[in-house]
């Protein structure tokens, strides 16, 4: 069965290394340069979507704002934020994890495999 990521990035280093990694580890990896194309990316694609791990600070729609917004659609979704400053005015609560950065892979690698394992209904 192939796990499909939504990797939602704007920085394009940490996501072609992001990427990278979870290639070589099985997962298929959609990406997105902002919350703004990820959430269209989303929409085209989100019966083949797992999880989807998605920056927090980007330009256009925020990692919080684009996970509001497909949270609505589809409550099911399986969420990793990533965030290099935390700030106490953020709302994390629909994701079903926060990492911050720069990440340390072997917790967020073991959360990733442990969130893609979860069968879930779909709407």
């Amino acid at each position: 069965m192939d796990i499909t990521i939504l990797l939602v990035e704007d920085d394009e280093w940490a996501r072609e290394s992001l990427k990278t990694t979870l290639e070589a580890d099985g997962y298929v990896v959609l990406e997105a340069c902002n919350g703004k194309i990820g959430l269209e990316t989303w929409r085209n694609n989100k019966e083949r979507v797992t999880l989807i791990i998605s920056d927090h600070h980007m330009p256009l729609m925020t990692g919080e704002e684009m996970l509001a917004t497909i949270i609505e659609e589809d409550p099911s979704v399986l969420v990793i934020i990533m965030c290099a400053a935390i700030e106490s005015s953020m709302d994390f609560s629909q994701a079903r994890a926060v990492f911050p950065k720069p990440l340390k892979m072997g917790k967020f690698s073991e959360a990733i495999n442990f969130l893609a394992s979860i069968p879930r209904e779909r709407n």
